[in-house]
């Protein structure tokens, strides 16, 4: 009887960690899951949309900067914009998004936060930015808007 209830015990041991590393594996690779956007909410849900390319990082503001080559809506006062992002050593939750220098594209941007005087905008959702390399789908949305501009 014992030898039965020994196995038992351990079976039921292993059982259980066989299940908890099956749950671990499951939630530690999912990942973040959005909603998406139509085009025109999208559009809608943007204080401004430009082209332009992430050319540095201000830490101390836990911002991006963007420097705007051509706006499609909106007013941006001066050649760049703030673009928020978390702060390099902070731990990462899977619906961040980072950027990095360098990247081109076209970005639908919402104003998340003021820093001092300037407006610290937001690119929160995968469809907030599309990369430079995807030209056809940029210059779709270029032309959208501007024939809803006229």
């Amino acid at each position: 009887m014992r030898g039965v209830r020994k196995l038992g015990i351990h079976a039921s041991v292993g059982v259980r960690v066989l299940a908890a590393l099956l749950l671990w594996l499951t939630v530690g690779g999912a990942g973040a899951m959005w909603a998406g956007f139509s085009d025109e909410q999208l559009v809608a849900a943007s204080d401004i949309i430009v082209l332009g390319e992430v050319v540095g990082s201000q830490p101390d503001r836990e911002a991006m900067r963007l420097k705007v080559s051509e706006t499609l809506k909106g007013e941006v006062d001066g050649p760049e914009v703030l673009l928020s992002s978390p702060p390099a050593q902070a731990p990462r939750s899977s619906t961040d998004i980072v950027y990095q220098v360098g990247q081109k594209g076209l970005w639908f941007l919402r104003i998340s936060r003021q820093s001092g005087q300037d407006k610290v905008y937001s690119a929160d959702h995968p469809q907030r930015f599309i990369s430079a390399e995807q030209a056809q789908a940029i210059e779709a949305f270029r032309n959208r808007l501007r024939s809803t501009a006229r």
